[in-house]
Formats: structure tokens, sequence, C-alpha cells
């Protein structure tokens, strides 16, 4: 059985292109219906981040139906690339919707 994971972010596990409506995720999120979220752009292209509404999501599989059509390309895999490349080039996929919470050190009463 799979963990629903908390997670605000998650990376894409396949390749998807310039009008795709499904996109496939990381399993296990805890995303719904409506959601908001933003992929980040992972090629020479600076503008080709984006964002979108989530229509479905399967918490097994990570398939993820779009409520719009993607703009851009956005490269995944289903395993990072970290060993081979010493990175994670997969697009970064992060949920926008709900509150998150920031919490820096307060060093010399600058704020934190």
């Amino acid at each position: 059985m799979y963990g629903i994971k908390r997670d605000k972010m998650g990376r894409l596990h396949a390749p998807c292109f310039t009008g795709d409506l499904l996109i496939r995720l990381s399993p296990g999120l805890d995303w719904v219906m409506g959601d908001r979220i933003a992929i980040a752009t992972n090629t020479l292209d600076e503008m080709g981040s984006e964002d979108n509404f989530i229509e479905t999501y399967d918490a097994i599989t990570g398939n993820t139906i779009l409520r719009n059509p993607l703009l851009d390309y956005h490269w995944g895999a289903p395993e990072s690339t970290e060993g081979e490349f010493g990175v994670d080039m997969r697009a970064e996929v992060v949920l926008l919707t709900r509150n998150i919470k920031i919490h820096g050190d307060d060093i010399m009463s600058w704020g934190g």
C-alpha cells in the first residue's frame, strides 16, 4: 500500500508535451481536484514555467489530468538523474493552493 505524503512538491515522472492534459507526477501525494500547481521549466526557455489546476489525481499511479492543456514541454522520468548528472533534472511541480509556512532564524535581530 502507498503512503500519503503531505508534500508541497513533486516531480514529473514522464515527459509531457505542449497540449497535453495528462501528466505523471510523484505518486502518494495528498493533492486533489481543484488544487493549483506550478510546473517549473527545465529547458533553456526561462519563461517555460506554467501553472494549472488539477482535475483528477491518482495517488497510486501519479497520473494527473489538468484543467488546461500545457503550454510548453516539460521533462520527467521515473527515477532521479542525480546519480548520473549530480542533480535531479526532472521538472519540479509545486502545490500553490494550500498555505505553507517558511521559518527562518532570527540572527542578530534581523528577523527571519
